[in-house]
């Protein structure tokens, strides 16, 4: 939108000085000053570019007589100041008139009304008259035409009015001088009562620093204490040389405690339901292996092992699966390892290198064992955020916690399976992937400036797919896979070159404005689907499936399309239409998803015109929406479709189970529900609701083992009168993809 600007208020013009000397001329430059605001009177910041001109009116028709444009004009809370002519110089003839305007545009606006010159810029004009020439000579006479007087003396005359008035002056001066050197002896006689009392200040210092240090060698002692005391909490590893050997032990927690304060993150203690034990790989007492086995009653979904504390003489060097806030004994963050589910009575083992600075002696490590709960993740605008900022709650909306203060405008936020770091879209110039601890730490860029959206994790979290533009040769919007650390992009879906492989036909024409985009990861890491237009139907989406090896995360079969855009191949015998609104969001089966849309019955026969223009005449309708809101659909029943993999695509609207219809439901029909996310048990769908007024909640309804709801009335989680948006829940961890 082109912004507006308006000339509050104008400075006078100055014409620039004429020095009466035969060796400079006149400057062709003329100070202006000024002040911009824009149309709500707000002052104007930054550079703009602005164009300048004079001419012999005010009238649309009046002749230009001069003009130069300066690209960037610094303005400070609205104020800005400019040399007329530094760029192009002003002629002499510009000013010959007897009325000349100025004509100020800023950024392409012309501002009005123009400003008439006075006569002191005229000042100009006289470089070009006849007067200039006894601006530098006497009636046409120059200097060396007249006879030097001679004089014994220096050529300074003084009045003696003028000598009186410099000698009041130095009087004046030296009286000043005087009370200024009477005000610093005053000052130092101050100073040296003030030093007598410091020294005796100092003594007294000196016995409280004595009495500081014997109190802080017996604070030192009390935390040692404190430290023995909550080590007790901990597993404890102890590597010490033993004869010719190395001895390890591990030291079990000799207190329970389950609770404890994680910023951002549900978590609770489980030292008590975790059995652990610790060798030494081939003797080499700098590499361990942790075998953790549950000691629990059911299954333990997902789990971390933090370190809390190491020896100084080791350093660990196995990488960890992510690392938390600055800590007392790790600066960088405490080093976590993820990994789960563990079902009862299963094991798993973790490997930890160490490197040490003194090869004959041992360390000591400490750490404990976490079961993290699943959180909910949103975009939200709550208190005073200008941008949305990154959020996430407990699954029923409670201990909200704002882990991004990037003023980015964070958006499209999504959980590692592991709960450990979480993925979003921030603005800068274009968006970019980031990612952050859920305790706001480790803050970290995955794309490097080129615009890139709706990141989407890998079930072992160490890949992210999103959307990105520009990146394969013709300027599309592909799909992108990277690292979670960055630095390892590639195109996995070109919007260029994908089109011939599923829709032969349009080989060649590419995807309409070629757009591919919206990738989602299902949690067992077979297969992404993403969102791609139709290369005639603008307005028509398809369902693109790509089939992935969860190992090695690379593709492993051609692009499947899972939908088409009408349920028969032309429109005239086409009795049914889904439009697309979003991609799928999976459920943990990595079967069911669900995603937006909304279904629409065409006239049979077909109407003169298209639903809502004619909404009032029935039999005049093309098509109306007779639902609009969130499906679910199921997978496996979709493959089996004889179209499935074929150009033409099944309907998908024989497999799609309407959700809530976003026209009709409670509370009101002004009411949609988007962006339906699946809760890790599949058991709860949330979404983000909008009720015409702006204000958008985090709802949720409850759903049975079919996913189907079993209530019509969405309960509200998030609801701060604010703008929450785009929610989803952490994703399953499955067995195989963590440690």
């Amino acid at each position: 939108m082109k912004a507006r600007f308006i000339l509050l208020t104008a400075a006078a013009i100055w014409g620039s000085s004429i020095p009466l000397s035969l060796a400079q001329s006149v400057p062709p430059l003329i100070n202006y000053q000024g002040r911009l605001s824009n149309a709500s009177g707000a002052p104007i910041a930054g550079t703009v570019p602005m164009h300048f001109g004079l001419l012999d009116g005010d009238t649309s028709g009046a002749t230009l007589l001069w003009g130069e444009t300066q690209e960037a004009v610094a303005v400070n809370e609205g104020i800005y100041h400019v040399l007329l002519g530094s760029v192009k110089p002003i002629p002499g003839s510009a000013l010959a008139g007897s009325t000349v305007f100025l004509e100020v545009r800023v950024s392409g606006e012309t501002l009005k009304p123009r400003q008439r010159l006075t006569s002191v810029a005229y000042a100009l004009a006289a470089e070009n008259s006849g007067q200039a020439a006894n601006a530098q000579t006497l009636n046409g006479l120059y200097s060396f035409d007249f006879a030097p007087v001679v004089h014994n003396h220096d050529d300074l005359y003084y009045f003696k009015a003028q000598v009186d008035a410099i000698i009041a002056n130095l009087q004046s001066q030296i009286a000043a001088l005087q009370t200024q050197v009477n005000t610093l002896f005053t000052r130092i006689s101050g100073l040296e009562t003030r030093v007598t009392a410091n020294e005796t200040d100092i003594l007294s210092l000196d016995s409280r620093v004595t009495a500081t240090e014997a109190a802080l060698a017996d604070h030192e002692t009390r935390i040692s204490e404190l430290e023995n005391k909550l080590e007790l909490i901990y597993f404890k590893v102890n590597v010490a040389p033993e004869d010719s050997t190395w001895k390890v032990t591990l030291v079990k927690p000799g207190v329970y405690v389950s609770a404890l304060t994680y910023p951002g993150v549900t978590a609770t203690r489980i030292n008590d339901q975790i059995n652990v034990e610790v060798a030494a790989n081939n003797s080499n007492p700098a590499s361990l292996t942790l075998t953790l086995q549950s000691a629990s009653s059911s299954t333990l979904p997902r789990l971390w092992l933090v370190l809390h504390s190491i020896n100084p003489n080791a350093r660990l060097s196995t990488k960890p699966d992510v690392k938390n806030g600055e800590t007392a004994k790790f600066s960088e963050g405490e080093p976590i390892f993820v990994f789960g589910p563990l079902a009862p009575g299963q094991s798993t083992s973790l490997t930890l290198d160490f490197t040490r600075s003194d090869q004959t002696q041992g360390y000591t490590f400490t750490f404990d064992v976490l079961e993290i709960e699943t959180r909910l993740v949103y975009s939200s605008y709550f208190g005073d955020l200008m941008v949305a900022e990154v959020f996430t709650a407990q699954p029923d909306g409670n201990n909200p916690f704002q882990v991004t203060n990037s003023g980015l405008h964070a958006i499209f936020p999504a959980f590692a399976p592991g709960g450990e770091r979480i993925a979003y879209a921030g603005l800068t110039t274009n968006y970019n992937i980031y990612t952050v601890h859920p305790d706001g730490s480790h803050f970290t860029q995955v794309s490097d400036n080129a615009d890139s959206r709706h990141p989407s994790f890998s079930p072992d979290g160490k890949k992210l797919v999103y959307d990105c533009v520009g990146r394969s040769p013709d300027p599309s919007m592909d799909i992108c896979l990277n690292d979670v650390e960055g630095g390892n992009e590639t195109v996995l879906v070109s919007g260029l070159e994908s089109i011939a492989s599923v829709l032969p036909q349009y080989a060649g024409t590419g995807w309409y404005l070629k757009q591919v985009f919206l990738p989602s990861w299902s949690p067992d890491g077979t297969k992404i689907v993403f969102m791609a237009r139709h290369p005639v139907k603008n307005t028509r989406w398809y369902f693109i499936l790509q089939p992935m090896d969860p190992v090695t995360k690379t593709p492993v079969g051609p692009l499947v399309i899972l939908n088409r855009p009408w349920d028969q191949l032309y429109f005239n015998d086409s009795t049914h239409w889904m439009n697309l609104n979003s991609s799928v969001n999976w459920g943990p089966d990595s079967r069911h998803a669900v995603f937006d849309g909304g279904h629409y019955t065409v006239a049979l026969p077909p109407g003169l015109c298209f639903y809502p223009n004619c909404a009032g005449v029935q039999s005049n309708r093309r098509f109306y929406a007779d639902y609009v809101g969130s499906y679910i659909v199921d997978f496996t029943a979709l493959a089996a479709d004889p179209q499935y993999g074929e150009t033409i695509g099944p309907y998908l609207g024989d497999y799609a189970t309407t959700v809530i219809n976003g026209q009709i439901a409670p509370p009101s029909p002004d009411v949609h529900y988007l962006l339906g996310s699946l809760s890790d048990t599949g058991r709860t769908i949330t979404f983000e609701s909008y009720y015409g007024g702006g204000l958008q909640d985090v709802v949720a309804l409850p759903l049975d083992g079919s996913y189907l709801p079993t209530s019509t009335f969405p309960e509200i989680l998030i609801g701060n009168g604010d703008y929450n948006l785009y929610p989803s829940w952490t994703p399953p961890l499955l067995p195989g993809f963590y440690h």
